[in-house]
């Protein structure tokens, strides 16, 4: 069984809206604001990462610095590099915060771990999501920890095949359609989507058949009851819920 980290089992995406709000509230005192900030910031965010082909710790900070300058020069105001420079550090501080466990993390794991075989998947920074995972406390819970510059289809085939695992009948768990539903499917696993906040960056269409669970509790029924109904399940629909199981 694969388990995604972030905003699966820890909260991340809460860490960067406290930092946002405080960027927010910086621009707001210099007058730089408007009702397009949100929307401008995401946007520089989402092409650092495509330009860095995945999740790499610049991302945001640089995104922040950006949007800041980027107000500057709508405005016709001179760009102070000192102010710069502290959103960009703002931006650093979101990793020095630690990993708060969502509500039913403990509680699934302990469950699991007695009947399966549990893997962890994540991506972004190597040093970063190392010391948050271990810091999280779960990673007794898991056989092996992976992190990838960008989890797709290749990542979750390389564990499949590295393990010998049966990915017809082996889960995967995550709240990101991108990143944890569509490799899955394409990787030929059952795949559970957490309805867990994600990032804009993570939307998109789903390729294929996943069950949708509101959280974590409803993951050990949709695990016994899906197993029976999945392949009945896989054509003919993209989604189902615990209810319609």
């Amino acid at each position: 069984m694969l388990f995604d980290f972030d905003d699966t089992l820890v909260y991340t995406n809460q860490i960067f809206d406290q930092a946002k709000d405080r960027f927010y509230s910086a621009m707001d005192s210099l007058e730089l604001r408007d009702e397009k900030i949100d929307q401008i910031l995401n946007d520089f965010d989402i092409a650092n990462v495509r330009r860095h082909g995945g999740f790499h710790k610049e991302c945001f900070p640089l995104a922040l610095r950006q949007t800041y300058e980027y107000y500057c020069k709508l405005q016709g105001k001179d760009i102070i590099e000192e102010k710069a420079n502290d959103f960009e550090r703002l931006g650093w501080q979101v990793y020095d915060e630690p990993a708060e466990l969502i509500p039913g993390a403990l509680e699934i794991l302990q469950s699991l771990s007695q009947h399966y075989t549990l893997f962890l998947l994540t991506q972004g920074d190597d040093f970063i999501q190392k010391d948050r995972m271990e810091k999280s406390g779960l990673l007794p819970f898991f056989y092996r920890s992976y992190i990838f510059h960008a989890k797709n289809a290749q990542a979750y085939q390389k564990i499949i095949m590295e393990h010998n695992i049966d990915a017809a009948s082996s889960w995967s768990i995550g709240n990101s359609l991108r990143s944890d539903v569509n490799p899955s499917i394409q990787a030929g696993l059952r795949a559970i989507h957490i309805n867990n906040y994600s990032w804009d960056y993570e939307h998109e269409e789903a390729l294929g058949f996943y069950y949708q669970a509101s959280d974590l509790s409803q993951c050990l029924n949709i695990i016994n009851r899906g197993s029976e109904n999945y392949d009945a399940n896989a054509s003919g629909k993209s989604s189902c819920s615990l209810d319609s199981i």
